[in-house]
């Protein structure tokens, strides 16, 4: 079975990108390749790879490759409004089967995300169904999904049966969900929840950990402070989930973010010499 982990973004995140890329070969002990696969906008591939080359230090056993995404790719996407995210590489997980073509499985993980120990558990993960990813805790089916009494998952980090995908034609039943539908906040994750609900299984929280208490004055994730303390302590991957990140807290909030896993990002970026 031919399985990659991927990663999208545009060159606007190609520093948070290149943070991530480099946790994963710090944290993947095999001497077996693991292909990355990067899947950004055609127009942004020279400037991605150009950084991406300088910043990198990667193990051998680690292989950088590139999908670029026309402008043009799929009317669907185009025709999208991206409203709160404002960019339409948000919505190329909805064709990840087109995408990536020529893989049976994938490994999506955001570019906001900090691999923190080894990798293997989750490259080793079974497939108990065609999509695993882990809960979404954060009573967003009350609040804004409109779906109460639903279990559902957070899209920013899942390993989804590539093959299946394909043979589903999930892409269309996501498209006609998205021009059929207001956007939300939550954007490609609210129809990645109602399309694939029927076939999704939980992952362990500690494979995509976003679970943290709301920072009473700022009304945003407070790094410090974790919701589930106990998974807290064995996590395996850091999700800085929301629009306010250690990075552009000073920006969103006018106050730097001082908090513990914020210095771990920053020191992981300064490791690589990102300006």
């Amino acid at each position: 079975m031919k399985t990659c982990m991927a990663t999208i973004f545009d060159d606007g995140y190609s520093e948070q990108a290149a943070v991530l890329i480099q946790s994963i070969s710090d944290n993947y002990m095999s001497l077996d390749v693991l292909e990355i696969v990067c899947i950004v906008p055609e127009r942004d591939y020279l400037a991605i790879s150009e950084k991406l080359s300088k910043w990198l230090k990667v193990k051998t056993s680690i292989n950088i490759l590139f999908r670029q995404v026309n402008d043009s790719f799929g009317v669907s996407i185009d025709g999208i409004d991206c409203a709160h995210w404002g960019t339409n590489t948000t919505w190329y997980r909805l064709y990840l089967g087109s995408i990536l073509h020529d893989y049976n499985k994938v490994i999506l993980l955001d570019a906001d995300m900090l691999v923190v120990r080894d990798v293997q558990p989750i490259i080793d993960y079974p497939m108990y169904n065609k999509i695993m990813a882990t809960p979404d805790l954060s009573g967003s089916e009350i609040t804004v999904r409109g779906m109460r009494d639903q279990a559902v998952f957070m899209a920013g980090m899942f390993i989804a049966d590539l093959d299946w995908w394909r043979d589903s034609n999930v892409e269309s039943d996501l498209t006609n969900y998205v021009l059929n539908n207001p956007t939300t906040i939550l954007a490609d994750d609210q129809p990645l929840n109602v399309c694939l609900r029927h076939v999704w299984s939980p992952l362990p929280i500690v494979f995509n950990y976003f679970y943290f208490k709301t920072h009473p004055e700022y009304g945003y994730a407070d790094w410090d402070d974790p919701l589930l303390p106990v998974h807290h302590k064995d996590v395996l991957i850091i999700h800085f989930n929301g629009e306010t990140k250690p990075w552009n807290s000073l920006q969103k909030i006018g106050k730097e973010d001082t908090s513990a896993w914020g210095k771990k990002w920053k020191d992981a970026r300064d490791r690589i010499c990102v300006n």
